[in-house]
């Protein structure tokens, strides 16, 4: 009894911050627009509601399929574009997951570690972020509850069939988030060690036949997207063939961490396929198939990462901690924008970010490992979490990418925290030991320092959560907290210019066009030839009468933007404003 209530509890206690959320955000613009990869996924899912059912149109699997079949499902149901029944499901499907979480912890730890892992995702805003987005992270992070479920039965009087249901959620997992495949370098051993524990048939098989079982389940989930690929798309391929375009874009030479498209100016989900197809035939000088593809990019950036290793690892060290920063790196709707939008996700944003959930789980596993607790299950939760973050580390980072680190994580933070159960003499533990409790301290506070330290992230980034909470109070009509944000971001990151440009336009519009003007010349000194910095900049010279460098500035405008009309515009009506002979 004690056990359903505290998971109602939980369950409970999730929905309502989501629905509390969904409630806040339900007004805001940028919330009910699609825009990137939500995009993508909502017009393949009409494609197939159409009646492409095995989605001829995308040939070989370029993306996961499995979130455009979930949107699919609910539009044949519930009509085209119906968000709102996609947003309610993903509501209670992440709700569900804080629950199988908390059963995790349960069963590894006892009934305050279940609490303590369910409460944490329940409330986590990154968790409740995306499971109201029109995004397949919700998904993930329900798939991950669930591995991590069958892990800890694995862990704990295992079954053949728990094996079975490990191996077929880490299937399904995989074809929405490719990088899950790596968890099976975890859940094959703990399968055959699980094997080892059974001796209830007559013959000693279970060594083997338990990850066999295990991978059995795992290939049989994938196989029908695999044959799939091959009949429509002409070649085998287990998901997806965009291994190598992600592979050079997080390693390449160019790369510094952060999402970069191939071709500067189209980072959409709709020219990644097209522009790495169009490079890599242009570099060959021929046709090539979607293997063929894949195969140049990785090929091309193994290459470049042997001309300069040590340059390559210093990117992957960086790369691996911007998987616990608190920074949200968004591609599509960011957090920081919605947390302006919902003080109650501003609130949560505030006190239980990524970067806090990685400091409980590094002091909690320093705690209870050096007291010698929870060691099996921590370790092996510890093997999952470095898995995962390398195979996330191996391409590029963005705040969905590194999703599903949350729930080990909470995890070993819940297990760590909770107090050790009594010993095999039935014994508790008695007394204080300080020492464990003082290394947990330092853990958790050298990695805090860490996951919320602006200079390690890359230049590009820095400042962009504030840049983007900026964007949101102007959208909002506040301009005074837009303009404390702008000045905030351009404190942390002097050369990030659109922080400046905006805050540029914002002065201007409030009349002190000779601040406006000051940040313009900013921009324009490391940016010489940025076309929109320049209209802007006329702009305010016209504003203060100055038309003859207004004209000035609009012409240099459009000598290195040609279609930039709004400066054309501009210059148009500036030269009918001089003076007539």
């Amino acid at each position: 009894m004690r056990r359903v209530v505290t998971l109602l509890a939980i369950f409970g206690l999730a929905l309502i911050v989501r629905g509390a959320v969904w409630y806040q955000l339900h007004g805001d613009p940028q919330f009910n627009t699609l825009v990137g990869d939500p995009a993508k996924y909502d017009a393949w899912a009409r494609d197939i509601t159409a009646g492409d059912w095995l989605s001829r149109r995308e040939g070989v699997f370029y993306q996961a399929p499995l979130y455009p079949y979930f949107l699919a499902a609910h539009y044949a149901l519930f009509g085209d574009g119906c968000l709102n029944a996609v947003r309610a499901t993903q509501v209670l499907v992440g709700s569900a997951a804080a629950v199988a979480l908390a059963l995790a912890a349960w069963r590894l730890s006892g009934p305050v570690a279940g609490a303590i892992a369910g409460g944490l995702l329940a409330l986590q805003p990154s968790a409740v972020f995306f499971d109201l987005q029109i995004e397949k992270a919700g998904l993930d992070g329900a798939l991950m509850s669930l591995v991590l479920l069958r892990v800890a039965r694995l862990l704990d009087r295992p079954r053949w069939q728990d094996c079975a249901l490990a191996g077929a959620t880490l299937g399904v997992m995989s074809l929405s988030r490719e990088n899950a495949m790596a968890l099976l370098a975890v859940i094959l051993p703990l399968a055959w060690r699980a094997g080892r524990t059974v001796e209830r048939w007559p013959i000693r098989i279970e060594h083997g036949l338990f990850p066999l079982i295990a991978l059995t389940a795992f290939v049989l989930v994938l196989l029908p997207v695999t044959v799939r690929n091959r009949v429509v798309g002409g070649e085998w391929h287990l998901t997806t063939s965009q291994f190598g375009p992600n592979f050079y874009i997080g390693n390449g030479r160019p790369a510094d961490g952060v999402y970069r498209p191939l071709r500067p100016g189209r980072g959409d989900a709709r020219f990644e396929r097209t522009d790495a197809t169009e490079l890599a035939e242009k570099a060959a000088g021929r046709t090539l198939s979607p293997r063929q593809v894949s195969r140049y990019w990785t090929t091309r950036t193994l290459t470049e990462i042997a001309d300069d290793p040590g340059r390559w690892l210093g990117r992957m060290v960086r790369k691996w901690i911007l998987l616990f920063h608190r920074a949200e790196i968004a591609d599509n709707n960011d957090l920081d924008s919605a947390a302006v939008a919902s003080s109650l996700l501003g609130i949560l944003y505030a006190t239980l970010h990524f970067g806090v959930i990685a400091a409980l789980a590094a002091g909690a596993a320093t705690c209870a490992l050096l007291r010698r607790a929870h060691r099996r299950a921590l370790w092996s939760l510890l093997a999952m979490l470095l898995v995962m973050s390398a195979s996330a580390a191996l391409f590029y980072v963005f705040a969905r990418y590194r999703f599903t680190l949350l729930h080990p994580l909470a995890l070993i933070a819940a297990i760590g925290l909770a107090p050790r159960r009594r010993d095999a003499a039935g014994e508790a533990d008695r007394g204080v030991d300080w020492l464990p409790i003082a290394a947990g301290v330092v853990a958790a506070g050298s990695v805090l320092w860490v996951c919320t330290s602006p200079a390690l992230l890359p230049l590009r980034v820095r400042g962009a959560d504030l840049y983007n909470r900026a964007l949101a109070y102007e959208r909002r009509g506040d301009p005074a907290p837009a303009e404390a944000m702008y000045r905030r971001a351009i404190g942390i990151n002097p050369l990030l210019v659109e922080a400046r440009n905006n805050l540029g336009l914002l002065l201007a519009h409030s009349g002190r066009l000779d601040e406006a003007i000051e940040q313009y010349n900013v921009v324009l000194l490391h940016h010489p030839g940025d076309a929109f910095a320049l209209n802007n900049l006329g702009m305010a010279y016209g504003g203060k009468g100055d038309i003859a460098r207004a004209i000035e500035c609009f012409e240099r405008a459009l000598r290195l933007d040609p279609s930039l009309s709004q400066a054309r515009s501009n210059l148009e009506q500036a030269r009918r404003m001089l003076p007539q002979p």
